[in-house]
């Protein structure tokens, strides 16, 4: 299998464009951000293009969203893990005909693989293979099935002899052997490797084997960026927004799952003191100045433990009653372009969920990153704001509020840094995944010259 390969996606009728770890109807508003941003990217670069997104689903179907004033119907093949499945809808089963169809010579044995499997099919006829991986899950930070499950579609790709490019996410942190070896394997086999963080690059690059070596790896900024915002009720604030609007209107994001610490329970990212009792008194030292109002934002959505709507309810409820008039929360039902415009109404935000944060930075809104892992400071960094990430696992909960006080004396300076920022930042996603999307560009991926380095070429393609 080699990396050097043509991605024909000319802008014709027939361009077909495939993508691989989207999952556009789940709570998580930030997974559903980075679908719909590709989306955006792909049919602003070439409107004609039919896309598939193949993922883990109960059933296949179509999905629908509305571009240039048009709706747009995107293919949905689904791939399942229950032992209740059809045949050719379990993913093992879909990795043995790969394996299959890499060994068969004939290529009529081939073709009828193709018609007995969607996803052997599919990947058969595309144009362009793109892999989004939630963002953040080529990585052993949520368990090592998460990484192993989420890799097998790349190998069914390689096993086709389909190349594939990683697109904008962060690389990492693999903190077991295997997890390492899986994720050097699927980075290694891509054709192209986008990260939306320089930190990335660096491990990388610094990895054996040389996966930096090949001058395959670039940067590029997250793809929610370029997310439009779209316009929702406002009727399900509690208590309602004042009117004349407030002074002062700050976007509180609460995050479910570091409420509960995490998928095991046990604080799992190891931050420092009690998140929730932390966000509590951070939103109390906020309420001090009279003249602000805050705005409780749930988003990732849904009524599961790690939702985000329970948990800013209690912060609200667990504040002192006196300040229950200045503390609002979204209660009602909305998708991710409409968050956005409801982040979008504050004056200053400060999120655990990274996207919520992305949505604010990207209408020019400064905003502050709770992190619990090194995601938050990359894609800060694109935006020239690097400096707004407080790290919870750093951190004491009294210095953590004290520099998050501290940030929101600088609001001013940020906003106006933001205003000649991000335009740029969404520009050079434009220039970069225009091409792969289907400008008609057939440049081909190569090597450069051995002892080329992954710094130079960042140094050359820097925002």
């Amino acid at each position: 299998m080699t990396n050097e390969v043509y991605l024909n996606t000319a802008g014709s009728p027939k361009t077909r464009i495939c993508l691989f770890g989207t999952a556009p109807g789940v709570g998580n508003l930030g997974v559903r951000a980075l679908t719909h941003g590709l989306l955006v990217l792909i049919l602003e670069a070439n409107p004609r293009a039919r896309v598939w997104l193949l993922l883990g689903e109960r059933a296949p179907g179509r999905m629908t969203v509305w571009h240039g004033g048009r709706r747009r119907r995107i293919g949905v093949i689904n791939f399942r893990l229950s032992p209740r499945a059809r045949p050719t809808q379990h993913l093992l089963v879909i990795v043995g005909l790969a394996l299959l169809h890499r060994m068969l010579p004939l290529e009529a044995a081939r073709c009828w693989l193709g018609r007995l499997s969607p996803w052997i099919g599919t990947l058969r006829r595309a144009s362009f293979i793109g892999d989004i991986r939630g963002g953040d899950s080529l990585s052993d930070i949520y368990g090592l099935p998460r990484l192993v499950v989420g890799s097998l579609p790349n190998l069914v790709a390689r096993l086709l002899g389909r190349p594939y490019v990683l697109l904008p996410q962060t690389y990492g942190p693999f903190s077991s052997r295997l997890g390492r070896w899986v994720g050097g394997l699927v980075v290694r086999q891509a054709a192209l490797v986008l990260s939306r963080d320089r930190e990335s690059l660096d491990l990388l690059d610094s990895w054996p084997g040389g996966v930096g070596a090949r001058g395959r790896l670039r940067f590029c900024p997250d793809v929610a960026f370029v997310l439009p915002s779209a316009a929702v009720p406002m009727d399900s604030i509690a208590p309602p927004l004042p009117d004349p609007p407030p002074a002062r209107l700050i976007g509180l994001n609460i995050s479910g799952l570091l409420a509960i610490g995490g998928y095991s329970r046990d604080n799992m990212f190891g931050l420092r003191g009690e998140y929730e009792a932390t966000m509590r008194r951070l939103a109390e030292a906020l309420l001090e100045d009279p003249a602000t109002h805050i705005l409780l934002v749930p988003h990732v959505m849904g009524e599961g433990i790690e939702g985000d709507r329970a948990a800013c309810a209690r912060l609200r409820m667990a504040a002192q009653p006196s300040l229950h008039g200045r503390l609002h929360l979204w209660e009602g039902e909305c998708d991710q372009s409409q968050i956005k415009q409801i982040i979008g109404r504050c004056d200053f935000f400060i999120g655990a969920r990274m996207h919520a944060c992305i949505a604010a930075l990207s209408q020019g809104i400064p905003a502050v990153g709770i992190a619990y892992s090194r995601k938050f400071k990359g894609v800060f960094d694109s935006a020239g704001v690097g400096e707004m990430v407080l790290d919870a696992r750093r951190l004491e909960p009294d210095e953590l509020i004290r520099q998050c006080l501290a940030r929101l004396e600088q609001a001013g300076e940020v906003r106006a840094h933001l205003a000649e920022r991000i335009p740029r930042l969404q520009d050079e996603l434009r220039r970069q995944l225009g091409p792969l999307f289907g400008s008609g560009d057939l440049t081909p991926i190569q090597s450069e010259a051995p002892g080329a380095s992954a710094r130079a070429q960042r140094a050359r393609r820097a925002v």
